[in-house]
């Protein structure tokens, strides 16, 4: 089983949402239509081992869609653990987390590769991106969110996701 969890918009219950799971592999899709705003997760049962990806969207009006955000960016899900024990980045550390302006984000790369680091807002809004190539060793770096409103933010590292919540 999957569970899709997600946060309130700060500016407000929606009356409903739009929640899209994809099998990467497959590429079926399950589509929910109508999960009332009052709602923050959905399990999907029956599931097969592999990858995942699930994207959320809010909307206002109970007949139809009077307006609806822009879904969120793909969060990616291994079901079985494979991408954990195969994960890109090791020893990862974000701190403080919750924060009211700087988080600190560390974590050690054992191989060359290409890494993109990237904070993004609940409603898929590129705040911070990095693209490092052949990128091995050490990472250190402060992300400065304190020209941004206080809420929920994603920390993308590769197939890595972490909240950060900025307060």
């Amino acid at each position: 089983a999957i569970t899709m969890s997600w946060d309130t918009p700060e500016s407000g219950e929606p009356d409903h949402y739009f929640l899209e799971l994809t099998n990467v592999t497959t590429g079926q899709v399950w589509a929910w239509n109508n999960i009332p705003g009052s709602d923050n997760s959905k399990t999907k049962f029956g599931l097969t081992q592999g990858d995942y990806s699930w994207k959320i969207r809010g909307a206002c009006g109970t007949n139809g869609t009077s307006w609806a955000t822009v879904f969120s960016d793909d969060i990616l899900f291994t079901l079985g653990g494979a991408r954990i024990e195969n994960s890109s980045v090791a020893n990862l550390d974000v701190y403080p987390n919750p924060s009211r302006d700087i988080f600190n984000v560390m974590f050690t790369s054992k191989q060359a590769q290409t890494i993109t680091v990237k904070v993004v807002d609940m409603i898929g809004k590129e705040i911070f991106t990095q693209e490092m190539s052949d990128f091995n060793g050490s990472y250190n770096q402060l992300i400065n969110l304190s020209n941004e409103p206080n809420g929920i933010y994603l920390l993308k590292i590769n197939s890595q996701v972490i909240k950060l919540i900025l307060q």
